[in-house]
């Protein structure tokens, strides 16, 4: 820091020659001059701009231009002046511009596309940015490319923008090497989803055509208005549709509009017709749907869904000391006649005659209660319990086509997760016969710890008693084949692809040349290289496309 003779302080940047801009310094382009002076702010602790620039009257070329430091100029004290109120709420902040003319300009040259420096000031009138701060600066804070499709990826696997950046700082070493902070990462979202706003459904056909594409077996189907709104959708994917043919003798269904159509299109999608039991909640327009487009399927009502009620329509003391008596009657009858009994005893025990709920309960349990049930294959399902835990995944989402890849994205987890439980149970079940008599043999299926070390006796099941659903060729000779995705044609895939086949290089070189002052140096001298390098190769790229 230096002081001139009006007592105005000066401020030096403290930056190695070798990086300085200095006069009659050649760059190819424009943008790798402003290039190279932001990198050399960064160091010293600034932010930069473009200026101005001067055209060629008789060609209107442009050919000579000026960068300077942020805080070059003087604010608008007269327009900017804020009332007292508006003083009073806005917090404070440094000054914008100082007025001090730190700069470069460059000149293009006469012959040849290069462009030379012509002048550079390099001193400063305001104290400059400590090296823990100057990634917060404006003109060193860019959301690439890169990050922008990785926060799409982000977003799509429902991970939240703190933790976005959370997740950056670690894999970058810091904040202050991210290359943006959280408010640009939500600025940036906040963009995406307004240029979605009136376009959602279109994108959304546009996304399932795009899927039909890479898989002939991916079905959607649409409705709009009049007015070319979008109505109502339906889509099945390829693995949807082939795993329902297989497995798809039960089903758990949520609340949807127009559930004929919506029912209509489901089996027209599926290959083997409609389910032989599916559940639901207890919606009266789903009941009459179900019952007129799948007449054969048992419609049973979700009993998870049920359970939750009593605490709304028995009152505290009642729910306290009799829900769990009233539970163990509805869970663990095992023939109609003993839920009976067992429940009109347990309703005079609880003096709940008289409550209405219950009655409707009691006069519908031919759909939800398991005694009147069990004789129907349910694959251990009697609720949407499951459906249920999903909702919360997808309420984050308001975008229809922004819901749509968080559903495909989590079905695909989903069932990788179901299928790593099975395996795991599989190895925790043995069954031993308990009798034998003429045309009926009794066995009985026990638990035991994978870490004992003794363990039951293990009979084979007849294999007329297994069903194929359970057998690893369950999936055999299934309609529907798993069509092979190609990502060479989604540009925002390949760039994720690149970005993390690099960074996984650069790590590796980064570990090894960090372990000392040499290798360091050495690879710095080499990274500046090569990314002048890499910027001529893109310019060049983007010159003859057009850009």
């Amino acid at each position: 820091m230096e002081e001139n003779s009006d007592d105005d302080q000066i401020y030096m940047p403290e930056v190695v020659d070798e990086r300085k801009p200095k006069i009659g310094m050649e760059f190819g382009s424009v943008d790798e001059a402003f290039l190279f002076y932001n990198h050399y702010a960064r160091e010293a602790g600034f932010s930069t701009r473009i200026n101005t620039s001067k055209k060629y009257k008789i060609t209107n070329e442009v050919v000579w231009k000026q960068f300077v430091c942020s805080k070059e100029g003087h604010t608008d004290e007269k327009k900017n002046q804020p009332s007292d109120e508006k003083r009073r709420k806005e917090r404070a902040r440094g000054q914008v511009r100082t007025g001090f003319r730190s700069k470069i300009s460059i000149v293009k040259a006469q012959s040849g596309t290069n462009w030379a420096v012509s002048a550079f000031q390099e001193s400063h009138n305001h104290p400059l940015s400590t090296p823990s701060k100057v990634h917060l600066l404006q003109s060193h804070r860019t959301v690439s490319a890169a990050k922008k499709a990785l926060t799409q990826q982000f977003s799509e696997a429902n991970v939240s923008t703190c933790q976005q950046i959370r997740l950056l700082e670690i894999e970058y070493g810091g904040s202050e090497h991210i290359g943006c902070t959280e408010t640009d990462i939500r600025n940036f979202e906040r963009d995406l989803k307004n240029e979605q706003k009136d376009i959602d459904a279109e994108t959304l056909i546009e996304f399932f055509a795009s899927e039909k594409e890479k898989n002939s077996d991916f079905f959607f189907i649409y409705e709009t208005y009049s007015e070319k709104r979008l109505n109502r959708c339906f889509w099945a994917d390829a693995v949807s549709r082939r795993t329902y043919s297989a497995f798809g003798d039960v089903v758990v269904d949520e609340k949807t509009e127009s559930f004929v159509w919506m029912l209509n299109k489901f089996v027209e999608a599926m290959p083997t017709g409609a389910p032989n039991v599916i559940i639901t909640d207890q919606d009266p327009a789903m009941t009459k749907a179900i019952a007129q487009v799948f007449p054969q399927t048992m419609h049973r009502y979700c009993l998870w869904y049920i359970l939750n009620k009593f605490s709304e329509k028995l009152d505290p003391m009642t729910f306290r000391d009799h829900y769990q008596i009233i539970k163990h009657v509805i869970e663990n009858s095992t023939t109609p006649n003993e839920f009976v009994s067992s429940w009109e005893e347990a309703m005079k025990c609880a003096k709940l005659e008289g409550n209405d709920w219950l009655q409707l309960m009691y006069d519908l349990r031919k759909k939800w209660v398991p005694a009147y049930l069990n004789h129907v294959f349910a694959a251990g399902m009697s609720s949407s319990q499951i459906s249920e835990s999903s909702h919360s995944f997808f309420k984050r989402s308001k975008e229809i086509c922004q819901w749509n890849i968080r559903w495909l994205k989590c079905i695909q987890k989903k069932k990788w997760v179901e299928f790593e439980s099975e395996i795991s149970e599989s190895h925790g079940y043995c069954v031993q016969q308990v009798s034998e008599e003429d045309e009926k043999v009794i066995y009985n299926v026990m638990h035991y710890q994978s870490s004992s070390s003794s363990k039951p006796k293990v009979f084979q099941l007849p294999d007329k008693y297994i069903l194929n659903r359970w057998t690893q060729h369950a999936m055999v000779g299934a309609p529907y084949t798993m069509g092979e995705e190609n990502i060479s044609n989604d540009p925002e895939k390949l760039l994720i692809s690149r970005n993390s086949r690099l960074s996984f290089k650069s790590s590796l070189i980064i570990d090894e040349t960090s372990l000392t002052d040499e290798g360091t140096k050495l690879m710095e001298e080499q990274l500046d290289s090569l990314y002048y390098k890499i910027r001529e190769i893109n310019n060049s790229r983007n010159l003859s496309m057009g850009r």
